[in-house]
Formats: C-alpha cells, sequence, structure tokens
C-alpha cells in the first residue's frame, strides 16, 4: 500500500490541470498514489487524467456525476489507501519536496502536518503564509479549546490548504466533507472536525504550495457574495458532530465563541471587499441569514466569553469591542424593519451615527433618538484591528 494517499477533485479545469498533475508527479517522494477525481467535467479535463493514468501506475481516476468538490473529495477519500491525505485543488500546483517534507512530521508523532502556501494573483503579485513554525501540544480539552479558538479560527495556521491528514484518525471518526453547495469554507469544517481528536501538530517553514487566485475560481466567483449564512449552516454541521463525539464536549460549552468567529470571518471578508459600513453590513447579514433566532442566541452568548476572548485579545478593550459588535449583529431583524419602514433619511443618519465613539451596549435606532453610543466606532475598529494585530 502507498503511504500517501494524494487526493485531487477535478472539474473543469483543462488549462491548469497539467500544470497540476506534473507537480505532483515530480515528487521526491515517490510512495504515493495520485487520485483524481473527475466530478463530471464537460471539457476535457477527464481525458487529460486518463493520460496520466496511462502513463504513470500511480494515478488513479475516478468518475462520477457532478456533486460538486466536497463530493468529490469524499470519493477520494473512500477509494484511498494510504496512511496519509493530502489534497490539492486542481488549478493549483505544488513544490517538488511536498510531500518529502510534509510527511516527516507524521512518521515522528505528529498528527497533523501543516506547511507554508503561497499565493499567486492574476498580475503576478505573490503572497506567502507566515504560520509560526514548531510543534503545538494539545494536552487536555481546555488546551484544545484555546488552540481552536486562538489558533485555528484566528487563521494562524489556515484554514484548508496547506495539510497532511493521518488517515485511520479520519476513518475511525467517520469524517467527511460537508456538500460545498450548504456550507461554505467546506476545507475549514473538515479541519474543525479533525482538530478535535488530534495532540500534536506540526508547522513546518517551507513554502509548498501554490494556490493561483482566479476571477472564475468557485472562490474568485464568491467575492462579493455575503455567505453567512451557509457559514451558519457549517456551524450548525459542527453543533451536530460535536454532540456526537465525547471529546467536542467543551467547544459545546464554549459554542458560541466558535461560532462569532466562524460568522464574522466571513462578515469581515465581504464588508473589506465592497467597502460597507457597520449599518449596511448588517442588513445584508439579515437578509443572507434564515435563522435569525440561532445567530441571536450564539452571539448574546457571546457575553459569556469575556475570559476566553481576553487569551485570545490581551487586551480588554478588544474584548469589549467583540462583544459589542456581536451584541449589534443580533439586533439584526429589527435594524431591517426599521430600514424598511423609515426613509433613507433616517438609515443615513443611523449610518452618520455608527462613525460616533461608542460608550455603551448597542440600542435599537429609534427616531429622533440618540445614537452616540450605540456601536463600536470605525476608529475604533480600526484600532482595535491595528493592536490585535500586533498581539
Amino acid at each position: 500500500m502507498p503511504q500517501i494517499s494524494v487526493i485531487v477533485p477535478v472539474y473543469n479545469v483543462e488549462p491548469y490541470l497539467r500544470r497540476c498533475v506534473d507537480s505532483i508527479l515530480a515528487q521526491t517522494f515517490t510512495d504515493f498514489e495520485l487520485i483524481l477525481v473527475d466530478d463530471g467535467s464537460t471539457d476535457r479535463s477527464g481525458a487529460i487524467c486518463d493520460a496520466f493514468a496511462q502513463r504513470d501506475l500511480r494515478v488513479r481516476v475516478i468518475r462520477q456525476e457532478n456533486g460538486g468538490q466536497s463530493s468529490a473529495r469524499n470519493a477520494g477519500l473512500d477509494a484511498a489507501r494510504g496512511t496519509y491525505i493530502c489534497f490539492i485543488d486542481s488549478d493549483d500546483s505544488v513544490s517538488k519536496d511536498l510531500l518529502e517534507k510534509a510527511i516527516h512530521p507524521l512518521l515522528n508523532g505528529a498528527e497533523l502536518s501543516v506547511f507554508q502556501h503561497c499565493e499567486i494573483f492574476p498580475k503576478g503579485l505573490e503572497n506567502e503564509s507566515e504560520y509560526i513554525p514548531g510543534d503545538i501540544a494539545i494536552h487536555d480539552q481546555q488546551e484544545r479549546l484555546e488552540f481552536i479558538v486562538s489558533q485555528l479560527l484566528q487563521g494562524k495556521i489556515g484554514w484548508g490548504m496547506g495539510r497532511m491528514f493521518r488517515r485511520e484518525i479520519i476513518e475511525k471518526n467517520h469524517i467527511r466533507f460537508i456538500d460545498n453547495r450548504k456550507i461554505f469554507a467546506e476545507d475549514l469544517c473538515f479541519s474543525l472536525y479533525y482538530c478535535i481528536f488530534v495532540s500534536k501538530i506540526s508547522v513546518i517553514p517551507d513554502v509548498l504550495y501554490h494556490y493561483y487566485v482566479r476571477d472564475d475560481s468557485t472562490m474568485g466567483q464568491q467575492k462579493t457574495v455575503l455567505n453567512a449564512g451557509r457559514m451558519q449552516e457549517l456551524c450548525k454541521e459542527l453543533f451536530t458532530f460535536y454532540s456526537a463525539h465525547s471529546e467536542g464536549k467543551i467547544l459545546l460549552e464554549h459554542f458560541p465563541i466558535i461560532y462569532f468567529f466562524v460568522v464574522e470571518n466571513e462578515i469581515n471578508r465581504n464588508r473589506k471587499e465592497l467597502g460597507l459600513s457597520m449599518f449596511d453590513m448588517r442588513k445584508r447579514l439579515v437578509e443572507s441569514i434564515r435563522d435569525y433566532s440561532f445567530l441571536q442566541k450564539q452571539m448574546r452568548g457571546l457575553r459569556n466569553e469575556r475570559e476566553l476572548l481576553f487569551r485570545v485579545y490581551k487586551d480588554a478593550r478588544q474584548v469589549g469591542y467583540t462583544i459589542n459588535r456581536a451584541e449589534y449583529y443580533a439586533g439584526g431583524n429589527e435594524a431591517l424593519f426599521i430600514l424598511k419602514r423609515f426613509s433613507t433619511a433616517a438609515a443615513a443618519f443611523a449610518d452618520k451615527a455608527l462613525k460616533k465613539r461608542s460608550t455603551g451596549r448597542n440600542r435599537l435606532y429609534k427616531p429622533g433618538a440618540s445614537h452616540e453610543n450605540d456601536i463600536p466606532s470605525e476608529q475604533n475598529e480600526q484600532e482595535a484591528s491595528i493592536h490585535s494585530k500586533g498581539n
């Protein structure tokens, strides 16, 4: 049996597929199988897969009707025979020593190997990840909670790309990708499943994965879309999974903080992309979320997570800003009602109020009322962001 199974979902990537597969077959570590899952491609991607399989016995081709990237990855997992699993997207490429370097920590006791990646933009600009190299030891459930909240959900070891897993952990705990048409960031969900079962993670310093940013890719097409609703569905899947495993008990006890960071990461991404005010962002949030009562329960539950938030930020001001934002998001239904009922001028007045300094908890916008203390101002948010990055 091969030591590593490399799984590549393939769907209509004819211009990029050869680059990807060539980089995998050129690996200095050779004891691997390459599973190409043709997810119902309508271009020549399937024929390209077949040509590679004829040329190299390590290549296996699986065909299925189009079911999405998660379905294709799961098909690859079902067919995998390797001790270790690595996922690579079909429009990306990897360094020739990826498998050799990524497997080393796993052979020495690690249960998750994380490596650096490089984003490559259409105009040639590059942006390398800066994960802090070293071993992360998790001794108990409290340390696991703090690792997930303060490192994984803060992007300090990335979310999806740049990982090698132990297949035994995946199969023993029935871990699979959730349909990416139902949730957003299915690779984050997979990592949040997997990491409740690991005690040692190794982060290596080498840039081994090359992620090509394309406007017509799955992620590129989501640039201006607020996927908060699908992120909430991700959180519901997490809640169900953690409820079924004793290792997830402590995460259930602190679920509001998990929920907040998952959903607000998407809010911040979309707000930055579109340059929206907090007021307009909350309107989009209300429109994106179907089950707003679930959001309100989780966001308001963040009030009880001050101690854990302080361990993340190490800054009492940032903790206050964070809880205040959660309170603001939780008032979304009422905010949309006011937007619909009152004039554009009233909405503009409310938006202007957002820019004034905050000294207290959120209140709903009411005609004729003062809103100076409603939520953190743009200036405070920037100060908090700068302060947070410095820690």
